[in-house]
């Protein structure tokens, strides 16, 4: 089988490859020059250069919305770096509590195997 997959592998990339072209490369690349052009529908685009560009800028709500999208990248961003590990390690905390409670509880009820399945988690 591994022979076969080694002998035959463009066969198995070539799909998956055109289905990325087709479906990813080609909308970019005519997304990226339409962002360059005037158009109703993309048949009738004329290129305009960075006209587009100047244009949103100079507009007051797409300058109002891309400072509103700042601020909420940086509140995220912190709250996820700053309250992400410290609720990871209260969780670890209390999933950790409670496994030694556990392994105690079949230490003094001396079920062999429970007991080593448990050691065996705690450890891991």
């Amino acid at each position: 089988m591994e022979k076969a997959i080694k002998k035959y592998w463009p066969i198995f990339v070539l799909p998956t490859l055109a289905a990325f072209i087709i479906g990813f490369i080609i909308p970019f690349l005519q997304g990226a020059y339409l962002a360059f052009c005037q158009f109703t529908t993309v048949r009738d685009a004329t290129f305009i250069g960075i006209s587009n560009f100047i244009s949103a800028l100079r507009d007051a709500t797409f300058t109002h919305a891309f400072w509103y999208n700042c601020a909420f990248v940086v509140v995220s961003t912190l709250a996820i770096n700053v309250g992400g590990p410290g609720t990871g390690i209260r969780l670890g905390r209390l999933c950790c509590d409670r496994c030694i409670h556990l392994q105690q509880h079949l230490l003094r009820t001396g079920n062999r195997r429970k007991r080593e399945t448990v050691r065996r988690s705690v450890l891991l």
